[in-house]
């Protein structure tokens, strides 16, 4: 289990640093998405989370405490404190990934597209296989690769040529 956190929009005004970070806000181990504990997930969740714009542009990698409560909720945790070790830009992290590993996030999440800087043909053809929509995040849109998109919107009788 790897905890991270993605960063950047501060929810409750809570601003988010290198060290130990601690809720203002009396821990509540219950609920779903409710006050009182920060919010984290492994590492292998991050692609559900990733591109949504609400929840920042970086990723902290993070050590839990061993004396904090978890609470878990379906795919994310929450706990009084942790400390980030580590923050690190979403592209940063995404181009650091192989491909096979990019293509995994992209199934999940189509706008992780959107942070590849090396948009390999493979790469953009998974993605619009898995999603036509995946389309408007590829960089260099070919015929064959807007054929597999069209061929893959959710739509019916839509085209999506340029």
């Amino acid at each position: 289990y790897k905890p991270v956190k993605i960063i950047g929009n501060n929810f409750n005004n809570f601003k988010y640093s290198l060290g130990i970070n601690k809720d203002y806000i009396k821990f509540n181990p219950k609920g779903y998405c409710s006050e009182g504990g920060l919010y984290f997930c492994d590492e292998t969740q991050l692609d559900e989370y990733i591109g949504l714009g609400s929840y920042g542009e970086y990723i902290a990698r993070i050590k839990l405490l061993s004396k904090e409560p978890i609470y878990i909720e379906n795919n994310k945790c929450k706990t009084n404190s942790f400390e980030i070790e580590e923050i690190i830009p979403v592209s940063t992290y995404i181009n650091s990934l192989s491909n096979l590993e990019k293509i995994k996030m992209i199934k999940v999440n189509i706008l992780i597209l959107k942070y590849i800087n090396n948009q390999t043909n493979e790469i953009c053809l998974e993605a619009v296989k898995s999603n036509g929509y995946a389309l408007q995040y590829v960089i260099n849109q070919t015929n064959e690769i807007c054929l597999e998109a069209n061929k893959n919107i959710k739509m019916k009788n839509r085209n999506i040529f340029k």
